[in-house]
């Protein structure tokens, strides 16, 4: 939504973002200027997709989807061999760059687990990240 066509659109009111991303991909300035409100619906999705990505931490761990291929294939591993690759996420450290609605929202399933998470979000305050018994943290 560049400028010139948010100019053929005399009639908008409202952008809905449904990425969540706040991408530069609209003239933010001139829907601001112009009474345009740009939303998002990232809250709506949050917890949704918090919840399958921590489904895929878990299987990542324990290799779950591996296992099963393994399996169809007739190629499947059992005891220590088949174990060799996974860890638990008890415990584990989990790094999280940026901290909105979703990172925000992955933190309740995998609460349970006690996991030591990092957090990096230059735009939220080491106070706001320490709240969620996060740890602030660098890329590095």
């Amino acid at each position: 939504m560049d400028t010139a066509r948010l100019k053929r659109a005399t009639k908008l009111k409202a952008i809905i973002n449904t990425e969540t991303n706040f991408a530069d991909n609209i003239d933010y300035e001139y829907c601001f200027a112009d009474g345009i409100h740009v939303l998002t619906l990232g809250l709506a999705f949050a917890d949704a997709v918090a919840e399958l990505a921590s489904g895929m931490a878990i299987d990542l761990a324990r290799g779950i989807a591996r296992a099963d291929r393994d399996l169809r294939q007739g190629v499947e591993a059992y005891e220590l061999e088949g174990n060799a690759a996974s860890y638990r996420l008890m415990g584990a450290a989990i790094g999280l760059i940026g901290f909105g609605d979703l990172s925000r929202s992955f933190l309740k399933p995998v609460a349970p687990f006690n996991c030591h998470i990092k957090v990096f979000d230059p735009r939220v305050p080491s106070y706001a990240i320490r709240k969620q018994v996060c740890t602030p943290a660098g890329l590095v």
